[in-house]
């Protein structure tokens, strides 16, 4: 036992079980068997319900199959790590309450909090950490969800969650081209002309399952899309890239869906800000 302790780098568990004030089923979402294994025991002690994903391409499909009430996510993984996962779960519930999101980690660098609750998550947990203190949290989190559904979890101060984002930021996107607007205006006319082109590709790509294609093809409108930093829809489309891993058409098609609300919305923006890009006035 004193082998394991030390391979998850947490502290011993209480002689006791720490009874939670309601049985969750809670989705571990980590690489290590050990790790596994201990916050399996920790948490069923607990009287938890407890299912595992090896990483964060696993756990997609789990969520979708029946939404857990909250996760533990690891952040180094396999295939897809901690944090693009989060983001991924977080593109889906745009209509949805979310689900919490604990990040378990030893990365514990300066800021690295601050990354964490950025990705989506609610809360961050190092190691080592006291396995008393992850039913208790576990339960904060579940019952201020209860409570305030669709709305983020975390006990942050406000500067941690996410602000009303802007469809694209053209004074931003202006002045990485050194303020050349004639430029901007271009890159608009690329994007019109480009787009649909490659949303017909994504959708053909889909019917085939032709995954390398959805790829390109979403890795092309995301270029497409942070010329004008639009970053809801590079977000979006980012997911779908990320998506394609799964090889799982009902999954990515939820996916397109979000992303192609997305660019309608940049659409639209481009179309209202255009007139203020005054080529004369460059």
């Amino acid at each position: 036992m004193a082998q394991i302790l030390n391979e998850l780098s947490i502290l011993p568990m209480a002689t006791g079980p720490v009874m939670p004030r309601a049985a969750r089923d809670v989705m571990v979402v980590d690489d290590t068997a050990a790790t596994q294994t201990i916050l399996r025991r920790v948490l069923e002690s607990a009287g938890h319900t407890v299912r595992i994903a090896a990483n964060g391409l696993a756990a997609i499909p789990q969520y979708f199959e029946r939404r857990p009430d909250v996760i533990l996510m690891d952040v180094q993984m396999p295939v897809l790590d901690g944090l693009k996962t989060t983001q991924i779960l977080r593109v889906f519930e745009l209509d949805l309450p979310q689900v919490p999101i604990i990040i378990v980690t030893s990365e514990n660098g300066n800021g690295y909090r601050d990354q964490c609750l950025a990705a989506g998550a609610d809360e961050y947990v190092p190691k080592p950490f006291d396995t008393q203190n992850i039913p208790l949290l576990i339960g904060e989190l579940c019952d201020r969800a209860s409570s305030h559904p669709g709305v983020r979890t975390t006990a942050a101060p406000l500067k941690y969650l996410h602000p009303p984002e802007p469809v694209i930021d053209l004074p931003s996107a202006l002045a990485r081209l050194g303020g050349d607007k004639r430029l901007l205006r271009e890159l608009v006319g690329f994007f019109l002309e480009d787009f649909p082109q490659l949303v017909r590709t994504e959708r053909d790509g889909l019917a085939n399952a032709n995954w390398p294609s959805v790829q390109r093809a979403s890795h092309s409108l995301k270029g497409l899309a942070a010329n004008f930093t639009a970053v809801p829809a590079v977000r979006a489309l980012q997911a779908v890239e990320t998506s394609c891993d799964l090889k799982n058409a009902e999954t990515t098609g939820k996916l397109m869906r979000v992303a192609n609300i997305e660019i309608g919305r940049l659409l639209s923006a481009l179309a209202t800000e255009y007139s203020s890009i005054d080529v004369d006035a460059a």
